[in-house]
């Protein structure tokens, strides 16, 4: 049996290692013919134990032993201990720039063959083994092969291969892959020199024909100049291990399914169409940070797009918690892509896309666009708790694109917001292509897009979007709002559904500079909560439904614009300008508030961002007593207020001051039309 000792000291430490060397020395089962293996420089020295007699460390690190029978010391310098607790069964392979070592205590389970600094091992036998690997090579390859279980310990390893991939694992068994505390190895392969038409096993830096685990609280650096970074055709483990995967061709990290745990990985992709991290089944997020930057573009062939993405999901994706920050700068680039569904369960989530969208001719020989987007979804989104912070800087631009159902929050959620989860989206572009004169808009901006409907149980949600066609929520069906706390201000709709949008809770609150407010296909009704909107573009309404298609039940309601909004059926009493806003000279200066009082006291405030000419108001509150007269004034500001909402930009009660009297109004809970 050899045991492979390697010691790093310094000179604070020094009596502690010596300590601990002896210590092992006592308690190991060692027979009188086992090894103690050193390196010393480039080399391995072996030293039977039975022929140690003493061993002293001088300053700086030096080893000095005596071997029995001997009055001249070996120097020992720069040993390095490694722990595991397969100790005995390590196998040590040393990269060297003139050479290999090897030192094999198995060789009855273990072939090594080296073919200059090609390494193959292969495993006969069925026992676990731990191979130990260090040093550096230009131009190297270790490839290992088996169906037994191992462990490759990198330990500061620099390992280049300019013809092949250089760390090879093709047996289907688990490789643990460990990454000491404190050390840093690099694999990097080469594109020069390594054909385009290799097999994937041969276009990598790392690869595995099984399943791999990496552990450890070391880095290990991969620079992919080929087509892979690491790949694995099972699953991949993450536990503590930093991971650094830059100038990624194709794939950075490609596997089954990433289960990543703990530690770190860094990303740079900058190829047209390469993905940082790609799963052809699940991606697990439970811990740890996962950063990176892409500014790779949108590849166009035969009218299919083949998009730059950071994180590409081919199922479904988690996450419970850890951090993921992600910039993607290039032309129609993704943050995150996922084929199924996505769980947001807690973490902290910050992504930015700063490209364009674009026009192009799609298979079916029409005209058709792509939008960057932080994040899309084929399948259904759930945002349960956690931080999710969404940017897209360019045309056509979504925070949130999901082609099934979006839920925030958790149904049977009661609280509003307690800082347990936010949502928090911004879109900055204009619409893809766009005419205010022909009046089109195609591939506009989205905060948040959803083709099935949308469930907003709590959280705090805030959208923004500056560009041209931008809008805060788009639902192609429905929406519910329970607990929610919802503030869009946007360049379009802050709010867009297809067929109907129920406020049954929370606290929403919508400002469009260029359409309406809230915007339904179908009916708005309105059960209970706090809901403003405000429109100050043309004839657009705070509310916009079909024909009498407006209803209130319950809530304080106050919405602004010029339109006229359409109320069907209220059970509370409620004021919405009666005709046209071009014949009733309702007009507000804005940076004012709204208020509706009785008398002198205020019922509810709202805080008129901008100046709106013919106005259309409609106020509805639980406090309003059905048939009273009641009057609008404008209000410099209130004091006394007894609630305040959307940082006090709905007030309610208090005393106004620095007034203007606008009109009187009746509030009833018939249709005044």
């Amino acid at each position: 049996m050899v045991i492979c000792v390697f010691i790093m000291i310094n000179s604070r430490c020094a009596r502690r290692v010596i300590g601990l060397f002896l210590l092992m020395l006592m308690v190991l089962p060692i027979a009188a013919q086992d090894q103690l293996v050193f390196e010393r420089g480039s080399d391995l020295m072996a030293i039977t134990v039975n022929k140690v007699d003493s061993v002293k460390v001088e300053k700086g690190g030096t080893f000095l032993l005596w071997l029995n029978g001997t009055t001249d010391a070996v120097m020992i310098d720069a040993m390095r201990a490694y722990y595991h607790r397969a100790l005995p069964d390590t196998l040590l392979i040393t990269f060297a720039p003139d050479k290999v070592t090897v030192c094999n205590p198995r060789m009855d389970q273990l072939s090594v063959e080296c073919d200059g600094f090609n390494v193959s091992v292969t495993a006969t036998g069925k026992r676990p083994f731990v191979c130990l690997t260090r040093g550096r090579c230009d131009d190297g390859q270790l490839t290992i092969a088996g169906d037994t279980m191992f462990t490759v310990v990198l330990d500061g390893l620099e390992l280049t291969s300019q013809h092949d991939t250089p760390l090879k694992f093709v047996g289907k068994q688990q490789v643990a892959i460990e990454l000491p505390q404190g050390s840093m190895s690099r694999l990097e392969n080469c594109a020069a020199t390594i054909p385009q038409t290799n097999s994937k096993s041969s276009s990598c830096c790392i690869y595995s024909k099984g399943d791999m685990a990496f552990r450890g609280e070391g880095c290990l650096m991969v620079t992919d100049n080929c087509r892979y970074g690491i790949y694995s055709a099972g699953s991949i483990t993450i536990d503590d291990a930093n991971l650094i995967v830059s100038n990624t061709i194709k794939d950075g990290v490609h596997c089954s399914d990433l289960n990543f745990n703990s530690g770190s990985i860094a990303l740079t992709v900058n190829n047209d169409a390469a993905k940082g991290i790609k799963t052809t089944h699940s991606l697990a997020v439970n811990g740890g940070a996962i950063t990176g930057t892409a500014a790779g573009n949108v590849v166009i062939d035969a009218g299919e797009t083949t998009y730059c993405t950071l994180v590409k999901v081919g199922a479904d994706f988690s996450m419970t918690g850890g951090a993921l920050h992600l910039v993607n700068s290039g032309r129609g680039g993704r943050c995150i892509s996922v084929d199924g569904n996505a769980v947001f369960a807690g973490g902290n989530v910050t992504l930015e896309t700063g490209g364009d969208g674009g026009e192009y001719i799609n298979a079916l020989n029409e005209p058709d666009y792509y939008s960057p987007k932080c994040i899309t979804v084929d399948g259904d989104l759930h945002i349960e708790q956690g931080e999710v912070n969404a940017t897209s800087q360019g045309m056509g631009g979504k925070g949130i694109d999901c082609s099934g159902s979006v839920c925030v929050g958790k149904q049977g959620d009661d609280f509003l917001h307690d800082g347990s989860l936010t949502v928090t989206v911004e879109t900055r572009g204009d619409a893809v292509a766009h005419s205010e004169v022909e009046d089109f808009r195609h591939g506009c901006p989205k905060a948040i897009k959803a083709s099935g409907d949308v469930y907003l149980y709590s959280g705090r949600i805030s959208l923004r979007t500056s560009g041209i066609g931008g809008e805060g929520l788009e639902s192609k069906t429905q929406a519910r709002i329970y607990n929610a706390q919802v503030e869009a201000v946007t360049f379009d709709d802050g709010i867009n559904v297809g067929q109907h949008l129920v406020v049954d809770g929370g606290h929403v609150y919508c400002f469009s500079t260029h359409n309406d407010g809230i915007d339904s296909n179908g009916k708005i009704t309105i059960k209970n909560g706090v809901v403003a909107s405000i429109s100050v573009h043309a004839q657009d309404e705070s509310f916009d439904t079909d024909p009498d298609g407006f209803f209130v039940y319950g809530g304080i309601v106050f919405g602004v614009g010029r339109g006229r909004v359409s109320v069907g059926e209220a059970d509370q009493p409620y004021y919405s300008t009666p005709m046209q806003a071009s014949s009733l000279p309702i007009s507000l200066a804005g940076g004012r508030y709204l208020s509706v009082c009785d008398g002198d006291a205020a019922l509810l405030s709202l805080l008129v961002p901008e100046k709106v000419a013919n106005a259309v108001v409609t106020v509805s509150a639980p406090s309003f007593v059905d048939g009273a007269s009641l009057r609008l004034i404008e209000a410099e500001h209130l004091e006394g207020t007894t609630e305040q909402y959307f940082h006090d930009a709905m007030l309610v009660g208090g005393s106004p001051l620095g007034c203007t009297p606008i009109i009187d109004i009746n509030v009833n809970q018939q249709n005044v039309y």
